[in-house]
């Protein structure tokens, strides 16, 4: 979360970023307005040694653990999100969907209408709306989303059973189908990561950012890898 709030501030050097990570333990990831204390007291976070930790991003709670995620950084102007924000949600979902489905047939946008809340405090993925994906009965794919000075950034989870490294290649090579852009590997810039690694320490230090269960040590177990 550290990262993807580095690049939501500028990262990537102003261009546009698309980040795949995974997490390395059981994980609730929480909206930006969401409080950190009641979410450890609702999920009994201490007992079940979950991690929590606020997202940059709006919208509910996450449950994070065998999913892939992945972050896009890019100027807010990007015409690729232009429109409302429930037409941005439907074109990286729809990117999404078609990298995935010959994996996955039967993958389907939601029927469910509803629209978009702000912050729950259910699980997520127990909450279909609109835009969101589903695979047999079950949201698989759900988003959040936040803009901010100028930049924008999408978080999507995809929680589905399948190889991380797979799914990631195809979403890439669809991105650049789809939105006619070409992806280049890289790395975070020295500045970034210091600037992450700094963030990441303060946030587990405050009870408002983050909670590490008492038998975690955080210095040596981060939750993202």
């Amino acid at each position: 979360m550290a990262v993807d709030e580095i690049l939501l501030e500028g990262g990537g050097d102003g261009e546009g970023v698309l980040r795949f990570y995974r997490w390395a333990r059981p994980a609730l990831s929480i909206g930006y307005f969401q409080s950190v204390d009641k979410i450890v007291q609702l999920f009994d976070c201490e007992a079940q040694k979950l991690w929590v930790v606020r997202r940059p991003t709006g919208g509910g709670v996450v449950r994070h653990g065998e999913d892939l995620t992945l972050s896009i950084s890019v100027p807010e102007n990007h015409p690729m999100f232009a429109g409302g924000v429930s037409d941005s949600y439907r074109a990286v979902h729809t990117v999404i969907l078609e990298a995935l489905l010959p994996m996955f047939p039967g993958l389907a946008f939601s029927a469910c209408e509803a629209p978009r809340k702000a912050r729950s405090e259910r699980l997520c993925f127990e909450e279909p709306v609109a835009c969101d994906v589903e695979w047999r009965g079950q949201k698989v794919i759900g988003s959040s989303q936040r803009r901010k000075n100028g930049r924008l950034l999408h978080q999507t989870s995809v929680q589905l059973p399948e190889n991380a490294a797979e799914m990631a290649r195809r979403i890439a090579c669809e991105f650049e189908k789809h939105w006619n852009l070409r992806t280049v590997p890289g790395q975070l810039f020295p500045q970034e990561k210091n600037l992450a690694e700094a963030r990441r320490t303060a946030a587990v230090l405050s009870a408002d950012w983050a909670f590490v269960p008492s038998m975690c040590a955080a210095d040596k177990h981060p939750v993202c890898s």
